[in-house]
């Protein structure tokens, strides 16, 4: 005989039955089940959560760490540069680059800048008044040296 055939008559000569599960699985049991799995997720999430913040920090942290060391080595590179252009033979070298000389020890001078407007309350000659021009008033520390230093010579820049 064609086995095809018979499995064909085999599986629709007999009725189907269902049989029911051999073991029954209650409802609170159940229920208590898919609790348990929803919270395993639910604290695998969070933990996943947690692990991901604690990572970025840590990576903010050392980067910050990083650039705290850097800033430290800039801060002392340039405090040596400081200390370097502090020194004497700097200063010195930066005046000659200026033009700056030495002043003798011998005599001092002092040298006083008088603003333009500051003049504006010296008196002026009148005009008509007969004699050649008459000489400004001086300015206040050109007469207060004149008076308190005697024959001291005033070098001062005229406008």
């Amino acid at each position: 005989m064609n086995r095809e055939r018979v499995l064909f008559v085999d599986l629709y000569s007999r009725p189907a039955t269902y049989q029911r599960a051999a073991t029954r699985i209650s409802s609170r049991a159940l229920a208590l089940l898919v609790g348990l799995l929803v919270l395993l997720a639910l604290a695998g999430f969070l933990y996943l959560s947690q692990a991901s913040t604690a990572a970025e920090m840590r990576y903010t942290l050392l980067s910050r760490q990083r650039e705290e060391t850097r800033l430290q080595e800039q801060i002392i590179v340039l405090r040596c540069e400081v200390a370097q252009h502090e020194s004497i033979a700097s200063l010195q070298e930066r005046a000659a680059r200026l033009g700056l000389v030495d002043a003798s020890p011998n005599d001092p001078q002092i040298v006083c800048s008088v603003p333009v407007g500051a003049g504006a309350g010296t008196a002026t000659p009148v005009a008509g008044a007969g004699a050649a021009e008459a000489e400004p008033a001086p300015a206040p520390l050109e007469w207060l040296l004149k008076h308190l230093v005697p024959g001291f010579p005033l070098a001062l820049p005229k406008p």
